[in-house]
């Protein structure tokens, strides 16, 4: 028995040992399948097959939404191909000392570095770099980003075949003349022209350094933003040269000392600087990439700027171009009157289409664009939006939540809370007047009033939760003041308040705005489609009613400046604390537009020479751009009930009011009392107020209640208009 469960074991211990043995020959019949397809691969590999810079193009569309090329993103245009022999060796080295110190004696991957790199992979310790300069001349040709194994193993092979076919000095030619330098730049020529105006023969040892430190983070090394990480680059490379040998004790002290003098000329934009809207495209697209590849910023810029993509950009082309039209005329002192002192005002604009939040053109500036990479105002400058945010944060909120309706009647009158004492910016108070008068006139104190009733937290909620808004704070802006008149710490750009008065034109649905639909690598693959986000904010009555009060307010209130000649438009305008910006946001059933106007480093505009011009930019851009389209009006809403009140008492008009329209009301909203008839005489103010009266200046403050309004920015001052007469129509009402 014994000796029959030995003969089993035996036997058992046989068949592992056959099976192992067959797991074995597969694994490594599986792995020289694996090797000899990236041997083949490496042997068919060519860098001449591969264009080295290839141009990016961004599409929009016309008129009728088919795509048309627009811009193309620094291609070939922005390399200036060297030779070998005319790059100072000096320049080499570097290249070399910081990139790979044993280049002349490896055969294509450097074992060392190779080793250091798996190792810290393996372990997670270190983000050590592994890849030589021929390996990063392959990456770079194919523009392959691809952070998997399989393509570092092919990579390696295609290196290892490189180095047989070229040698050393034609791998570093193609590798200077190819790496990415920062600020449009790809090759070493173009990076002596675009940081120091100078062939790159001229460049001394210094500034050679300076450049070659660049490829590693063309981002966080660039010298006209970051000068500091610039230096301690450079000093990092004139370091390495002199560990090996490339330069002597003294050669290394003069390169040191010598002071860099960074010239950021318009030779590198001598083929053509890109628009506001294409660089704005470019930081979305290098994100989405960056996100979705999992690969690292610089490497998705690499692949927008010199990958040759195909972005589909949501751009209407004569939507943008009627914006540079305007914005670029720049001595038309009717739209940008002239103003004393050498720095004058600028100004920018955002147009979304409001059905699907595709932004159709932007501007960030005023007069014609001529570097790359500045400030877009657009985008990247956050201001106050004073009066502007009143439909967004106060009376929007107010009426989605069944608190008012546009016939509302709100008190204009005195008022003061814990030390703060409010004005309107007009002398004295109106007295009862309804929600409508209240926003097509701007008034301060009856917005005060209607966000006491919303209450600030409710409206923190729908800006910065429903409409996204992103520098406002809890801490900094969940008061009053702020939320009611717009003096908030941070701001908010041009693009997010167009992108928030949309919710009205959409029917109370807030899109995210964005800027293309797809994008296609050289080989014609999609590589990325933007998900559209939204949110419903509002209801589809409260953005119809919205959109009712806000066509008064544009077509006969304080927008009467921006009225368009072609196409009815509803809009607010904004005015901040000593005249520092002013804005007008509106929108047609086609387009919202949000327009900006101020100094880059805040301070007053002259008020007699300043008041309306956001309004006539608006106007100027939207005739443009509405030219053609048909005036079809926005439609009467739906889901609304009408009723003729009284505008003095907001009731049920009777036979003895002599003032009425005839409103809309959300469900359950109809005043069901008859107004008495009794009203104040022409005039005449509310019982107890003083249309002159002055604020008690020993009101004692309560610290437990909304802030000192000195720390906050206070009322926006709008400008004077001639009354609307009580008995216009009001529009968007039903037909008779």
């Amino acid at each position: 028995m014994a000796k029959k469960r030995t003969k089993n074991k035996r036997k058992t211990v046989k068949n592992i040992g056959k099976i192992l043995l067959a797991v074995g020959i597969l694994t490594c019949f599986a792995i020289v399948i694996s090797l000899g397809s990236f041997v083949i691969d490496a042997y068919g590999f060519d860098i001449t097959n591969y264009k080295m810079d290839s141009s990016s193009v961004v599409y929009g569309v016309d008129k009728d939404g088919n795509p048309v090329e627009y811009e193309q993103l620094h291609g070939d245009v922005r390399r200036v191909w060297v030779d070998i022999e005319n790059i100072p060796d000096f320049v080499q080295k570097a290249a070399i000392s910081i990139e790979d110190e044993r280049f002349y004696s490896h055969r294509g991957i450097d074992i060392k570095r190779t080793a250091g790199a798996i190792f810290g992979f393996i372990t997670g310790t270190s983000d050590y770099g592994g890849s030589t300069i021929t390996q990063q001349l392959v990456k770079n040709v194919t523009g392959d980003w691809d952070n998997s194994p399989t393509r570092k193993i092919r990579e390696i092979f295609r290196a290892l075949v490189v180095e047989t076919k070229m040698n050393k000095e034609e791998i570093l030619e193609y590798y200077l003349n190819i790496v990415y330098f920062g600020n449009g730049s790809n090759g070493v020529q173009m990076a002596a022209y675009t940081y120091f105006d100078k062939d790159i023969a001229d460049l001394t040892v210094a500034e050679a350094a300076a450049i070659v430190g660049i490829t590693q983070s063309p981002r966080n090394l660039d010298p006209f933003n970051y000068p500091e990480n610039n230096k301690n680059r450079q000093m990092l490379v004139l370091g390495k040269m002199k560990e090996l040998g490339y330069l002597t004790e003294e050669e290394y002290n003069v390169a040191a000392a010598q002071p860099l003098e960074f010239k950021q000329t318009s030779t590198a934009q001598k083929n053509g600087v890109n628009t506001w809207f294409s660089e704005a495209l470019v930081e979305e697209v290098t994100k989405d990439l960056a996100e979705k590849q999992n690969i690292p910023h610089e490497q998705a810029v690499r692949m927008v700027y010199s990958g040759g993509l195909k972005i589909y950009s949501t751009m209407n082309v004569d939507v943008q171009n009627a914006m540079h039209k305007t914005f670029e005329d720049s001595e038309n002192t009717k739209l940008f009157p002239k103003l004393s002192g050498d720095v004058q005002p600028q100004a920018a604009m955002v147009i979304i289409s409001p059905e699907d939040g595709a932004i159709r053109g932007m501007v960030g500036g005023v007069g014609p664009k001529t570097e790359s990479l500045i400030l877009n105002r657009a985008t990247d400058t956050y201001r106050q939006p004073g009066s502007s945010i009143k439909p967004i944060a106060v009376y929007g909120p107010a009426v989605e939540l069944n608190l008012i309706s546009p016939g509302s009647i709100i008190i204009d009158e005195p008022f003061s809370q814990n030390g703060w004492n409010p004005q309107n910016w007009y002398k004295g108070y109106e007295g009862p007047v309804t929600m409508r008068r209240a926003v097509e006139r701007s008034m301060n104190i009856p917005a005060i009033k209607t966000l006491m009733q919303v209450g600030v937290d409710a409206s923190f909620d729908f800006l910065v939760n429903k409409m996204h808004f992103s520098n406002i704070t809890a801490k900094d802006d969940k008061y009053l003041a702020p939320l009611s008149l717009g003096g908030l710490t941070k701001g908010v750009s041009v693009k997010e308040m167009a992108a928030a008065y949309a919710t009205f034109a959409n029917k109370g649905i807030y899109t995210q705005p964005y800027m293309y639909t797809k994008v296609l690598d050289k080989t014609g693959k999609v590589i990325l489609e933007k998900e559209i986000v939204n949110n419903r904010v509002f209801s589809e009555q409260t953005a119809d009613i919205m959109t009712s009060v806000l066509v008064t307010t544009a077509e006969g209130g304080l927008g009467i400046s921006a009225k368009l000649s072609n196409m009815t438009a509803a809009g607010k305008t904004g005015t901040t604390n000593d005249d520092k910006d002013r804005w007008y946001v509106g929108y047609t059933p086609y387009y919202v537009g949000a327009v900006w106007y101020g100094y880059d480093e805040p301070k007053t505009v002259p008020y007699s020479q300043t008041s309306i011009v956001a309004h006539k930019l608006f106007k100027s851009v939207m005739n443009d751009v509405h030219a053609g389209l048909k005036n079809k009006g926005f439609k009467a809403p739906s889901g609304v009930s009408w009723a003729t009140i009284c505008l003095e008492s907001g009731d049920l008009a009777v036979e003895g009011c002599e003032k009425t329209a005839y409103e809309m009301f959300k469900p359950g909203m109809v005043p069901v009392k008859e107004c008495s008839g009794v009203h104040l005489a022409e005039g005449e103010n509310p019982e107890g107020t003083d249309p002159n009266a002055t604020p008690d200046p020993n009101a004692t403050p309560d610290p437990n209640a909304t802030p000192d309004p000195n720390a906050t920015p206070q009322p926006s001052a709008e400008p004077a208009t001639t009354p609307r007469p009580e008995h216009t129509p009001i529009p968007i009402a039903p037909a008779a």
